[in-house]
């Protein structure tokens, strides 16, 4: 399959996007991101958790953040089996962590780890239907709608920061 050029940007712009997420925690300014270290090794668990509903947020986040790299390695059939697929989403995910933790830039969390690639995995199963319905056109389709999203958000996210100022 010939790569489109659409997917190929669409999923560099993402990539971009998912750095900016995870990594600087949607901070414009990177010299205010968080300067602390913290490693948890526990499933699920919250030292010092007090509000509930802000942990199940954050859980949600991470697997809906990571939808759309599922539906992307999909599309550009990268790897070529499912299940690696998803291994590349715990691989991507475990990078994004052990940064985190090696820069001081937060929590690194056994959590997100499983959420992330969950995300993934949820994504790679999403797409089997999309091919199956859209054939040939599976991949650009995808990577039009995904990229409108991103755009999306990405002027809602700014629009609540600069109203927010």
């Amino acid at each position: 399959m010939k790569k489109k050029p659409v997917l190929i940007i669409a999923f560099a712009f993402y990539m971009l996007l998912l750095v900016f997420l995870v990594i600087f925690k949607l901070d414009l300014n990177i010299t205010d991101a968080c300067r602390y270290r913290q490693l948890i090794l526990i499933p699920f668990y919250r030292p010092g958790a007090i509000n509930m509903r802000i942990v199940i947020e954050e859980l949600v986040f991470n697997v809906l953040a990571f939808i759309p790299l599922g539906l992307y390695l999909s599309a550009l059939e990268f790897p070529k089996k499912a299940w690696a697929r998803i291994l590349t989403g715990l691989g991507l995910s475990l990078v994004f962590e052990i940064a985190q933790y090696v820069f001081a830039i937060g929590t690194s969390d056994v959590t997100d780890l499983i959420n992330n690639t969950l995300g993934t995995a949820i994504g790679v199963f999403i797409y089997i239907p999309i091919k199956k319905l859209l054939k040939d056109r599976a991949a650009s389709v995808t990577a039009w709608a995904l990229l409108i999203l991103q755009l999306l958000l990405l002027l809602a996210y700014f629009f609540l920061y600069f109203v927010n100022i």
